[in-house]
């Protein structure tokens, strides 16, 4: 939204006793020449000043815009995969080796799952919104709008950059209290977006289909599968009850519980919970959407940016009435 100026007229008396105003060309090249002074004076590069200028020009985007136009777009199973994994990490602060799972770790997924499935519609609300604004706060200020573009699926060409860590890679946040778990940006927005239960480790699962590495473009980022992961699938969906084509051979079909011994579906939900909430998207509660109601500013700067999103997004009643009364199907 571009900002007008007036120019403010100085007193008559000073008008009268001093010399003419310095023209905006020469008033603009003043401090031009001073900051590249100072910046070489204090060995500043040129490229971050550049930065420095494009962030103080960027457009401000406020948060509450975000939270209304991301929350509700969000997958149901990465607020509950969220809240059921760090649960189950809770009070563990050394690795532990690979092992089959034992009845004690069965109890405490299932402990994990009725965590997750029992949250109202308000706290998994405000989960995927304190993950939101943790990942929101981590992107550069000039891309912050193409996060949102690209949550609304209007552009999928230009990389939303996060900002680095000490060494140059992508940052990680801290899993709910008392859970040893730390999570990758992308791990979190490809997981929030797409909906698919990712664990933090999950490294070779997740791909960048841009060749920036701090992307955090939902729509860059893809999910590959190895025929190892990809036949353990099959195996749970047929242990889960579903007809897989090509059926078993006769040799796994004659004895259907042996192949339980070697396959174990480590998740607090099952297939079918699994399915359900990666299909649905969050239903916002009246709360929330009080909680984060746009300015007089934001709602301006939506209507110019996001025009198609103000009647659905500015008001609570229309955003309730929109998606209030339950999980929303989305492509």
């Amino acid at each position: 939204m571009g900002a007008s100026y007036t120019q403010q007229q100085p007193p008559p008396d000073l008008l009268a006793s001093s010399a003419p105003l310095p023209s905006a060309a020469s008033a603009s090249a003043v401090p031009a020449a001073s900051t590249a002074a100072a910046a070489a004076a204090s060995g500043t590069s040129h490229h971050h000043i550049q930065q420095q200028r494009r962030k103080a020009s960027c457009p401000k985007l406020g948060e509450n815009i975000v939270m209304l136009i991301c929350l509700s777009r969000v997958r149901r199973m990465g607020g509950r995969w969220y809240r059921a994994v760090s649960h189950m990490r809770t009070g563990k602060r050394k690795k532990e080796k690979k092992r089959p799972y034992r009845p004690a770790d069965f109890d405490r997924m299932t402990e994990a799952s009725n965590a997750a499935m029992d949250m109202s519609e308000t706290d998994l609300a405000e989960i995927v919104a304190n993950l939101l604004k943790k990942v929101f706060k981590e992107i550069q200020d000039d891309c912050r709008e193409a996060f949102v573009r690209a949550w609304l699926r209007e552009d999928d060409t230009r990389c939303v950059l996060t900002v680095p860590d000490g060494k140059g890679k992508m940052k990680r946040i801290d899993g709910l209290r008392g859970s040893d778990k730390v999570w990758r940006l992308d791990t979190l927005v490809a997981m929030l977006y797409h909906g698919v239960p990712m664990d933090s480790t999950d490294t070779g699962l997740l791909v960048h289909r841009c060749e920036d590495e701090l992307c955090v473009n939902p729509r860059h980022l893809s999910f590959q599968c190895s025929p190892a992961m990809m036949a353990v699938a099959m195996e749970m969906l047929h242990v889960a009850g579903y007809d897989m084509t090509p059926r078993l051979t006769a040799a796994a079909a004659a004895d259907p519980s042996g192949n339980g011994r070697y396959f174990q579906f480590t998740s607090p939900f099952t297939v079918d919970v699994i399915r359900r909430e990666m299909s649905e998207s969050m239903a916002l509660p009246r709360s929330v959407l009080d909680r984060y109601q746009l300015s007089t500013d934001d709602a301006a700067y939506v209507q110019d940016n996001f025009p198609e999103t103000i009647s659905a997004s500015a008001t609570p009643s229309s955003a309730a009435s929109a998606g209030g009364g339950g999980g929303v199907k989305r492509p």
